[in-house]
């Protein structure tokens, strides 16, 4: 963490440090074969503390409901003032879940219902978001 800090990089924290490393070193990440600047691994830790908030909300009920700014900081497109209420909707029945989150069969492995878990990456959110939008 303090080399984090030590070069200008927040949010890192004991609690995100081991994923945000993970998703740096990750071979999916859309940069892995490029040396990645100050801004980048910024923009990397900013959209996995809120990739995580949003999962971890629909798939356990943990934290707040997610806003457009959660949405746009996660680097999820297409989520408006106008379409939010639909999306969040159209996310917790992905997630399998109840309103607001819980154990409703999202968990881990979004064990019935939808096509989403807790460990869900951005890609398989913003094809979800997608497919809501897609279907309007």
């Amino acid at each position: 963490m303090t080399t984090f800090s030590d070069a200008g990089i927040t949010g890192v924290t004991s609690e995100n440090l081991y994923g945000i490393q993970g998703i740096l070193q990750d071979y999916d990440y859309p940069l892995r074969a490029q040396p990645k600047n100050k801004s980048q691994i910024q923009t990397i830790v900013t959209e996995t503390i809120y990739l995580t908030a949003i999962n971890y909300y629909f798939a356990y009920g943990y934290g707040t409901e997610p806003d457009k700014e959660a949405f746009d900081l996660a680097g999820l497109v297409g989520v408006t003032d106008l379409n939010i209420a639909g999306i969040l909707i159209y996310l917790q029945s992905q997630y399998g879940g109840d309103p607001g989150g819980g154990f409703g069969g999202g968990g881990m492995g979004g064990v019935s219902g939808g096509s989403l878990s807790a460990g869900s990456t951005k890609q398989q959110i913003q094809a979800v978001i997608d497919d809501y939008l897609n279907s309007l």
